[in-house]
C-alpha cells in the first residue's frame, strides 16, 4: 500500500468554499493531515472520507441555503416593517406640518387679538383719563367758588361782627360817661350840701 499524499491548503480552501468556517476547515485538516501521518491510508479509505467529507458539506451548505432562507424571509418581514414605520413616520410628520401650520394660524389670530385689545384699553384709558381729568377740573372750580363764597361769608360776618362791637363799645362808653358824669354832679351837690351844713354847724356852735 502507498501512502497517500494529503494537501492541506488545497484541503482547507475547499471546506471553506463549502462553508465551512476557516477555524473549522483549519482543524479538520490538521486533524485529518495527523491521521494520515499516523496510519497509513489506501486510497479507497480516502475516496471514503471524501465522500462522507461532501456529504458534510453538503448538509452543511443545506443548513447554510436554510439559514440564509430564514434570513431572507426576517429581511424581507423587517423590510415590510421597516416600510410600515416609514408610512407611519411620514404620517406623524405630515401631521406635524398640519400642527404647526394650526399653531402658526392661532398664533397669528391671538398676537391679532392681543394688540386689538390692547388698542381698546388704551383708548379707553385715555377716555377714562380725560373724562377724569375734566371732574377734577370741575371739583376744584366748584371747591374754588365754594371756597370764595365762605370767604366773603365769613369777611361779611368778621365785618358785621366788627360793626356790632364798636356800636356796643361805644354805647357802653356813652352810658359810662353819663353815669361818670351823674355820678360826679351827685358828688358835687353833696359836697355843696355838706358844706352849708358845715357853714350852718359853725354857725350853730358860735
Amino acid at each position: 500500500m502507498s501512502q497517500v499524499l494529503f494537501n492541506q491548503f488545497a484541503y482547507t480552501d475547499r471546506l471553506t468554499k463549502g462553508g465551512f468556517t476557516p477555524e473549522q476547515a483549519r482543524a479538520s485538516a490538521e486533524a485529518l493531515e495527523s491521521a494520515f501521518s499516523e496510519t497509513i491510508v489506501t486510497k479507497h479509505d480516502f475516496d471514503r472520507l471524501q465522500m462522507a467529507l461532501e456529504a458534510d458539506i453538503g448538509e452543511v451548505k443545506s443548513q447554510v441555503a436554510a439559514t440564509e432562507a430564514r434570513l431572507d424571509g426576517k429581511m424581507a418581514g423587517l423590510d415590510a416593517k421597516m416600510a410600515g414605520l416609514d408610512a407611519r413616520i411620514a404620517g406623524v410628520e405630515a401631521r406635524l406640518v398640519g400642527v404647526e401650520a394650526e399653531m402658526a394660524s392661532v398664533e397669528t389670530r391671538l398676537e391679532a387679538k392681543i394688540a386689538s385689545t390692547a388698542a381698546g384699553l388704551e383708548t379707553k384709558i385715555a377716555s377714562t383719563a380725560a373724562g377724569l381729568e375734566t371732574k377734577i377740573a370741575s371739583v376744584e372750580t366748584k371747591l374754588e367758588g365754594k371756597i370764595a363764597s365762605t370767604a366773603a361769608g365769613l369777611e361779611a360776618k368778621i365785618a358785621a361782627v366788627q360793626l356790632g362791637l364798636e356800636a356796643k363799645m361805644a354805647s357802653q362808653e356813652t352810658r359810662l360817661v353819663s353815669e361818670i358824669h351823674s355820678t360826679v354832679y351827685k358828688g358835687v351837690g353833696l359836697l355843696a350840701a355838706l358844706t352849708g351844713l358845715a357853714a350852718l354847724a359853725a354857725r350853730f356852735w358860735k
